[in-house]
């Protein structure tokens, strides 16, 4: 069976583009954390799968490889957006030897052993490249859609674009129902699958207060009628005609930087999925996050984004989906 990063060099290979494989996302960012010794700064970072940067530069590539579409997979697209960035706005403002920050300079054309820092990224293009799709992705592969984040999936002993057209999202008559208090009374459960998320969602629940609130909600249900669906957001909570989607992770000092990443990706993309399911404004959709214990770069993350600001967060998070509020305390470097 092929391994997920022989499918990813295969991938590398095929494209005209020239692609740097395994490149850091965040070590700079935590070289900069006090706490957080300059020898752990790598190994604690994410790793692009690949990452194109056009000669013109300011533009880059960032491709994320799975065997099968997952919502960790966005959830890694999203986190590496802003640390990618974060990285190259922070090697700017260094002033000693900038050498070691490789995929951040360049070479100066006229000088052999001089390098000069890239421009500052002002758009990231962001891409799953996936070894199997089926027809059961067509959910997950909407939400990708929705961030407007392209889909390269291996068919034919080649590389293919995945157009939106050729998995199915939504039809018009179900994309015109109107989500009701009964309907959450009917599809949600009285408790939370895991004892442990239980006990945090109490712990956490005042931040996310609001009128009503219903756990294991169906999210995408009604937009496969003629098919049942899986997801479930851990808990959605109304309040006014704002919605907030819960995504709870209990998680052990090994597993948090996984599982934050897929919470990520959850929260965000069944916050999109239930806006464009229910026909609610994106701007009045926002995801949240809770992990105990938080990963490590969670905590900066939301450090150094929101300076561990919670309104600062929840202005974020209705204005882009992309952007969930992050609650948990965080691990801490031994």
């Amino acid at each position: 069976m092929i391994s997920e990063s022989e499918y990813c060099d295969d991938y590398r290979k095929q494209q005209p583009e020239k692609y740097e494989p395994e490149v850091p996302v965040g070590n700079i960012l935590l070289r900069s954390v006090d706490s957080v010794p300059d020898a752990a700064a790598g190994p604690l970072a994410g790793l692009a799968d690949l990452l194109h940067t056009p000669a013109e530069g300011g533009r880059e590539r960032l491709v994320e490889c799975k065997i099968s579409p997952s919502f960790r997979g966005l959830g890694q697209l999203f986190l590496y957006d802003y640390l990618r960035r974060r990285d190259r706005q922070l090697v700017h403002n260094l002033s000693h030897d900038i050498t070691r920050y490789e995929t951040h300079i360049e070479r100066r054309e006229e000088y052999e052993n001089n390098y000069q820092i890239k421009p500052a990224i002002t758009e990231i293009e962001k891409v799953l490249v996936t070894a199997n799709v089926s027809s059961a992705d067509d959910l997950l592969l909407s939400a990708y859609s929705d961030f407007d984040i392209g889909i390269q999936y291996h068919a034919s002993e080649t590389w293919r674009a995945l157009d939106s057209d050729m998995f199915q999202t939504t039809s018009p008559q179900e994309s015109k129902q109107t989500l009701t208090t009964e309907w959450l009374q009917a599809n949600s459960r009285e408790a939370l699958d895991s004892s442990a998320e239980e006990k945090l969602w109490e712990n956490a629940s005042e931040l996310i207060s609001g009128d009503n609130s219903f756990k294991e909600v169906p999210i995408g249900s009604t937009l496969y009628p003629d098919r049942s669906t899986s997801l479930r957001a851990d808990v959605v909570v109304q309040s006014g005609d704002y919605w907030f989607i819960v995504e709870i992770k209990k998680s052990t000092q090994d597993n948090a930087r996984q599982a934050f990443q897929k919470a990520f990706g959850q929260a965000s993309g069944y916050a999109s999925i239930f806006s464009r399911e229910w026909n609610i404004s994106a701007d009045r959709v926002a995801p949240v996050v809770i992990q105990d214990p938080l990963a490590l770069i969670g905590g900066i993350y939301r450090e150094d984004r929101y300076d561990d600001d919670y309104d600062a967060m929840r202005k974020a998070a209705f204005r882009d989906s992309s952007q969930p509020i992050i609650i948990g305390p965080s691990q801490k470097f031994e």
